[in-house]
């Protein structure tokens, strides 16, 4: 089945409902997930991601500072190196880091308010700035020697990103329970 026949509905058949099923089983696996790193809840797993990222972000906005304003002896630099592409490469990771540093804040606020929409935002925000920066890293500016580092940052980028939504089907799922409901009589009693 092609995508856009899935978008348009189109054959819905046998191999439309084994996706569903697949998709179905995700979520609820999804679901079942409480805890993050085998220690943690995920109200503090989420916290500490948004720790890790606050500090990954000022170590990149301090380290782009340096890079961008410090100076430095250009005529030290070998002569393979283009000043304007390494400056260039300096910008767009420092606005990546100011946008993943604010970003840290608004995973933070979701998760100490309890809202629903800034973890959503964050985890938006976060999976764009990992796939803006993999592509500008290894098409725009032709780095392959930075690929593993890449593919780490994103398989960890990705696991962030699932304990965020767990917390998020987590908060989804006690604002839909019946539980705050109270009995005040029974069929017995009437």
């Amino acid at each position: 089945m092609s995508f856009p026949n899935l978008l348009q509905g189109v054959n819905q058949g046998i191999g439309d409902t084994a996706w569903r099923q697949r998709l179905n089983g995700v979520a609820q696996h999804m679901e079942n997930l409480k805890s993050c790193c085998f220690f943690f809840d995920l109200k503090l797993g989420c916290k500490l991601i948004a720790l890790f990222e606050a500090l990954s972000g000022l170590w990149q906005i301090y380290h782009g500072y340096k890079e961008l304003y410090v100076h430095k002896d250009r005529l030290l630099a070998p002569e393979w190196v283009d000043t304007k592409v390494t400056q260039h490469s300096a910008q767009f990771n420092f606005f990546l880091a100011l946008v993943g540093f604010f970003s840290a804040q608004l995973l933070l606020a979701g998760v100490i308010f309890e809202r629903k929409m800034c973890v959503l935002l964050w985890i938006y925000v976060t999976a764009l700035c990992t796939l803006i920066s993999m592509f500008y890293t290894l098409v725009l500016d032709c780095i392959p020697e930075l690929l593993l580092f890449d593919v780490f940052s994103a398989g960890l980028e990705a696991y962030f990103i699932v304990i965020a939504l767990a917390y998020y089907m987590q908060m989804r799922r006690v604002e839909h329970t019946d539980d705050d409901f109270e009995v005040l009589f029974t069929a017995s009693e009437v």
